[in-house]
């Protein structure tokens, strides 16, 4: 206690106000296991006498964050769907939330599938397990947590099973009713798009700027999302927080992230109804891949994040520049050297590597190209077919588990065919 005061007066004459926010929050943490230590023993115990009969496990949601929250508890449930992860005997899983909950439409939803409970109740089971886990005479099972798992995704769950979330009848009508608010017609098709910048993180305390490789411009979107337009498409820009104004647009093209009617609720309902969803890398284009709509992922970074989402994604990675030579990396040095794998913007400046993000045109060609792989009218060629397979055998086989089911952009490997040397 003297040292987490000491910690938070320092945090607050230096002017970290984000350090003191931390600190203070896991004081509560700490004060609230306490307090509700007794009724977790409690129950503890029970859990472990019962364990006999039927599996109990406990386990947290990510719901500080909407890709974790849409995603994880998706993964899960199409992964028992397909027999990974579920135990052999009866079993109950338990949950709670994390300390903030995103997005309350999906706090909804997953509590009328999921066993969700107080953290004050969950919190002070898992922390018992954490300490006795391997201790059998204490836990007769094993999977005492719930597994949480990203790599489920590899092993194509998704497509395995259906969607897991659903809008009860009076969702509908609302979710409907907004859309033709937003001035889209009941049988008009439209296109979730969303470019990945600072501002949703910058409303929280803390030094964030570790994701800024991550981020792109908005404007890179817009003639894509126009030529979209052309073919009939309303494009709908997405975002809780945001940095850049579309700016001026054709009509067709609409700021759902600045509307009024912009909500937790629409936010679900949109990239549940949304044809295909354009995004960089960022955890609001989660939401619609747990609908199963198909995506299409561009200026992505670090490549292994989308390499392998499901067979009706395509995604263009951005090229990585060495600073010391003047070139683009390859894609085989790019593996080689664990750039594909890293997550943080000092990891690219430590190893001199400037991010490009794609270009408009780039863009625009990957998303037309998924359009007419939607509608059936896309005709490869060869040489696209041969480019592709090259790629893949660059691409070391554990990020696929050995199956390959996104595509690189065509247009995108004719354009950069030398960086498969």
């Amino acid at each position: 206690m003297i040292g987490w005061l000491q910690r938070r007066i320092l945090s607050i004459r230096a002017g970290d106000w984000g350090e003191a926010q931390r600190l203070s929050k896991r004081l509560f943490r700490q004060i609230r296991l306490i307090l509700s230590f007794p009724l977790g023993l409690l129950l503890f115990l029970a859990i472990v006498v019962i364990q006999r009969w039927i599996v109990v496990r406990v386990g947290q949601l990510r719901s500080d964050r909407i890709g974790h929250f849409a995603l994880h508890p998706e993964l899960y449930l199409s992964g028992l769907d397909a027999g990974i992860g579920r135990p052999e005997r009866p079993f109950l899983d338990i949950w709670c939330f994390s300390e903030a909950v995103c997005n309350q439409q999906l706090a909804t939803m997953w509590g009328r599938i999921l066993h969700i409970h107080s953290k004050w109740i969950v919190d002070p089971v898992r922390w018992l397990a954490q300490r006795l886990a391997g201790q059998r005479h204490c836990i007769p099972h094993p999977d005492f947590h719930i597994p949480l798992r990203d790599q489920l995704i590899t092993q194509a769950v998704l497509e395995r099973a259906a969607p897991h979330l659903t809008f009860t009848p009076e969702e509908e009508e609302t979710g409907r009713r907004i859309i033709t608010a937003l001035g889209i017609s009941e049988k008009q098709p439209f296109i979730c798009f969303h470019s990945r910048d600072a501002a949703y993180l910058e409303k929280f305390p803390g030094n964030w700027h570790y994701h800024d490789y991550r981020d792109s411009s908005i404007a890179s979107l817009i003639p894509a999302m126009e030529k979209m337009v052309d073919r009939g498409y309303v494009a709908v820009r997405m975002g809780s927080a945001v940095k850049e104004s579309l700016g001026p647009t054709r009509p067709g093209v609409i700021d759902y992230a600045g509307s009024p009617y912009r909500s937790d609720f629409m936010d679900i309902y949109l990239s549940s109804r949304c044809a295909f969803f354009l995004s960089t890398a960022s955890g609001i284009m989660c939401p619609s891949l747990a609908f199963r709509r198909p995506q299409c992922f561009v200026s992505t970074a670090p490549v292994v994040t989308v390499l392998d989402i499901d067979s009706q994604s395509i995604f263009l990675p951005k090229l990585h520049w060495l600073k010391t030579e003047n070139r683009y990396m390859t894609f085989c040095e790019i593996f080689a050297t664990g750039a594909s794998d890293f997550g943080r913007s000092v990891e690219y400046e430590k190893a001199g590597i400037e991010l490009i993000p794609n270009t408009p045109d780039e863009i625009a060609a990957a998303v037309m190209e998924l359009d007419n792989r939607l509608n059936g009218s896309w005709i490869p060629s060869r040489e696209d077919e041969e480019l592709q397979a090259q790629f893949w055998s660059l691409v070391p086989t554990k990020y696929f588990r050995g199956k390959v089911r996104s595509r690189i952009g065509a247009a995108f490997l004719r354009l950069h065919r030398d960086l498969l040397n």
